[in-house]
């Protein structure tokens, strides 16, 4: 069983060693729930926080980014760059799904997929294969 805690729970306040308390307790991720005030009403935080959280911990801690943002395929990159193990996009917040996903594998990440539940789940059969997570909200 893979358990990814959400960093949102953290005190960001001091959010490094927030995060270290459940590394230290076991875990092997953090689950990052990027938001842009855009694709959802709400906002928290993007490449520069997530790279100075990188810079705390090692490569072997798994950073599982949710992008609940508008424009993830003209910045996914920057979320692998800053230390993304894992993107997550949303179905609904993507035109090429497909080359989307492909080229974040291309990047060197695994890839998953978030439907919101109202969107089917004939619309993400055709990409099954090529991902590693599917998340319904």
């Amino acid at each position: 069983m893979i358990i990814a805690p959400s960093i949102l729970t953290a005190d960001l306040s001091n959010l490094g060693e927030s995060c270290k308390e459940a590394i230290d307790a076991g875990l092997d991720r953090l689950h990052l729930d990027v938001m842009d005030g855009n694709f959802v009403p709400n906002m928290t935080f993007g490449p520069p926080v997530i790279k100075s959280l990188r810079e705390f911990f090692p490569s072997d801690v798994i950073f599982d980014a949710h992008l609940m943002i508008s424009n993830a395929e003209a910045c996914y990159l920057d979320y692998i760059n800053a230390g993304c193990d894992h993107i997550s996009v949303h179905v609904e917040a993507v035109v090429h799904l497909h080359r989307l996903v492909m080229a974040i594998k291309d990047a060197g990440a695994t890839v998953g997929v978030v439907l919101n539940p109202a969107t089917p789940l004939e619309s993400i059969v055709e990409i099954l294969p090529e991902i590693d997570l599917v998340l319904i909200m």
